[in-house]
């Protein structure tokens, strides 16, 4: 074999590489664009009002309410559980991706705006981020399915992006940043 069917390998990989690259960056930046961003805000409400309505009901995928699947292949899973005789509840939002991993950085804002949206206090959650590269956020709140999610961001998510890094940030660096679900779910049990 000489040196310029050689070459022709090197570039037909070259280019096959490049290729890979480029289709890999462009589902990425189409996760957390702000059109997809909307979309998941705009299943909250209807999420939330299933799951309070359907505490205690067993989740079965994919057809229930309490699931929403977006244009991108990520799927919410949201579920409320009441503690006994108390107005406190547990809210658990699973977030996965079919067929793939959720990266960090995409994860990360997942989380933040789910919470803002919801109106929670991004301090009183708990993130899970497990190596499968599924998302976990749980949190106690009291309350019912009337959210005050509307579905609706602001027309300029710059801001949500910024509070977002510094969320995503804050959560690694301190330590509270979660690798199970089970991990996660005691570590909010726990909590005082």
């Amino acid at each position: 074999m000489g040196l310029i069917p050689i070459a022709v390998v090197v570039c037909v990989f070259g280019l096959l590489a490049a290729r890979f690259v480029a289709v890999r960056v462009r589902a990425a930046q189409r996760l957390v664009s702000d059109r997809h961003l909307r979309e998941i805000a705009a299943t909250l409400p209807a999420l939330r009002v299933a799951a309070f309505a359907d505490t205690g009901v067993p989740m079965h995928p994919p057809t229930d309410r309490r699931i929403a699947l977006t244009s991108e292949g990520v799927a919410l899973f949201f579920s409320e559980q009441r503690f006994s005789e108390t107005d406190q509840w547990l809210a658990h939002i699973s977030i996965s991706r079919r067929g793939g991993f959720i990266p960090w950085a995409a994860a990360g804002r997942f989380a933040f705006i789910i919470l803002q949206h919801l109106g929670v206090p991004v301090q009183t959650a708990a993130v899970a981020h497990t190596p499968a590269g599924i998302v976990h956020l749980v949190f106690v709140h009291r309350g019912s399915g009337d959210a005050p999610a509307t579905g609706v961001l602001p027309e300029d998510l710059m801001r949500l992006r910024i509070g977002a890094e510094e969320f995503m940030r804050t959560v690694r660096q301190s330590g509270t940043l979660r690798r199970s679900e089970r991990e996660l779910i005691a570590s909010v049990l726990s909590a005082p």
